[in-house]
């Protein structure tokens, strides 16, 4: 996409420190501001931290704030068109950096008052699920954000259920997948799927592990668990056998799994559509339906279990 103006948001150079995922690419805009301190800084805060839970959400809110600041110093008067990720977007906004200029937002999650009235629905069908409420974002930020979305010219995303917000205003792209291998045709499959994880009610662990109660498929655990160690008591279980070389869990399973509430980076289910591996996953995914893809609604264990049976039946014994 050739976008004209200026682009804020990118907080580092990937190929300077290795990190491709912050190389956006930059070719077409009239200028491009960094901060790449200040999202080192970030960065490092951030990863001293749980991979889940309620302290590195705020830090990562925090930190965004500060390269919103950075950024935002940079405006000049005669900046007219910004594109400015979704993570920036409520701080410049309140900080009246957006004000009088055509906005492009790129948005990779729901925004955040729709996200969170998603999870407390869940939280209130149940309960003891404690970890829904973990997190909530401050009340001020929440607004700022459905304010500058609200006054947003366009929205960029790869996710249908994103765009689907935005009638009229969204820009839906293809999703960007690896590269991998395609898994051989025909081959015998195993009875084992993957989950993408990580283990927590908000990834539908606790709708995959009631589908999966009586059915013989072992479960390949890709993400960390947040739930307890006894989680999966009653399924067979197993971590993929090097986690360090991405994919290589590819080959040892059938299917892969992603029940999600709520999915903004469904890397996995990316990996797993480059190769060819067939995907269970929600609308939350923003996967398209394919022959590859069953998409299902959140939430719905029996639609779930109804794919998991599917898959069963095309494995070996």
């Amino acid at each position: 996409m050739r976008q004209p103006g200026d682009l804020l948001g990118i907080p580092l150079d990937g190929r300077v420190l290795g990190l491709a995922r912050y190389s956006w690419p930059t070719t077409g805009f009239d200028a491009v501001a960094t901060a790449p301190v200040t999202a080192l800084r970030r960065m490092l805060r951030v990863r001293r931290l749980q991979a889940q839970g309620p302290a590195r959400r705020l830090a990562e809110i925090e930190g965004a704030a500060g390269i919103a600041r950075s950024l935002g110093r940079r405006l000049t008067e005669d900046t007219t068109e910004l594109v400015v990720a979704q993570s920036l977007l409520p701080r410049l906004w309140r900080a009246g950096g957006l004000g009088g200029r055509a906005i492009t937002v790129v948005m990779t999650r729901l925004p955040m008052a729709t996200l969170q009235a998603r999870l407390d629905h869940a939280a209130v069908l149940a309960p003891d699920r404690t970890t829904l409420r973990d997190f909530r974002a401050p009340p001020a930020l929440v607004e700022a954000e459905a304010e500058a979305l609200a006054a947003a010219d366009c929205i960029v995303t790869a996710h249908p259920e994103i765009a689907a917000l935005f009638p009229g205003r969204a820009r839906l792209l293809d999703w960007v997948l690896p590269s991998r291998p395609r898994l051989e045709s025909g081959r015998a499959l195993p009875r084992r799927i993957a989950f993408a994880g990580p283990t927590v009610a908000r990834k539908g662990a606790f709708e995959l592990r009631a589908a999966l109660r009586g059915l013989d498929l072992e479960l390949l655990l890709l993400g960390s668990d947040l739930e307890g160690p006894d989680f999966w008591r009653g399924i067979q279980t197993r971590r993929p056998g090097d986690s360090t070389v991405p994919g290589t869990w590819l080959p040892d399973v059938a299917a892969i799994v992603q029940p999600s509430l709520v999915e903004e980076r469904p890397r996995h289910l990316l990996a797993a559509l480059a190769a060819g591996l067939p995907i269970i996953a929600t609308t939350a995914c923003g996967l398209p339906q394919s022959p590859l893809v069953t998409i299902l609604p959140p939430l719905d264990v029996e639609a779930l279990r109804r794919a998991l049976v599917q898959v069963s039946e095309h494995c070996g014994g």
